[in-house]
Parts: structure tokens; C-alpha cells; sequence
């Protein structure tokens, strides 16, 4: 999926996040939302148990 795929079908669920906070958020020059982080997840259609266990 490409950044401007995802920063459109997060605007579908009400998340307004254009393509440089996207970039901001991918390179760790801003911190995201708890709430932005669980519809990225469920945009990309990411296993959140699978995410807990990488990062413990």
C-alpha cells in the first residue's frame, strides 16, 4: 500500500493524517497517538498479537 493509499483510508475512518505526518510518524519525528497507532495497524491489516510478541 502506498503512503497516499494509507493517508486516504485513514481519512475514511476519521483519521486526519496527510502524507508528511505520515512521513513524520515513519521516521520518528513525531509521536503518534495511541488511537492513529491501532487504525495504522488495522489499516495494514498488522496482528496485533504477533506485534506484542516482536516486541517482547
Amino acid at each position: 500500500m502506498s503512503k497516499e493509499s494509507l493517508c486516504r483510508e485513514l481519512q475514511l475512518v476519521g483519521i486526519n493524517i496527510d502524507i508528511w505526518h505520515l512521513y513524520k510518524i515513519i521516521n520518528g519525528k513525531v509521536i503518534s497517538k495511541d488511537f492513529e497507532l491501532i487504525i495504522i495497524g488495522k489499516t495494514l491489516d498488522i496482528d496485533f498479537n504477533n506485534l506484542k510478541n516482536l516486541v517482547d
